[in-house]
């Protein structure tokens, strides 16, 4: 029976041992840097920033004539439409 035991207690051992250093960081060092943003990223995001801007400035503009009354709404018809 102690024979039993000592199996038992090694493989506790083993296994404690095993969640202890696992759970342990594997080394000091510093973790890797970010990649940075490839040159199309980059281009692709000025141009997407640029796109924003306009659209920004498109609402301003409508929202000063919404303001200002000096806005008109014609409705058309589609001539295609079934009647």
């Amino acid at each position: 029976m102690t024979r039993r035991y000592a199996w038992a207690a090694a493989v506790a051992a083993a296994v404690l041992l095993g969640f202890v250093f696992g759970s342990l960081r594997q080394s000091k060092a510093d973790p890797p840097a970010p990649a940075t943003a490839s040159e199309a990223q980059a281009a692709q995001a000025a141009a997407l920033l640029d796109q924003v801007k306009e659209m920004q400035s498109q609402v301003k503009e409508i929202n000063t004539f919404l303001r200002t009354g000096s806005i008109k709404v014609v409705v058309l018809l589609n001539p295609d439409a079934p009647k």
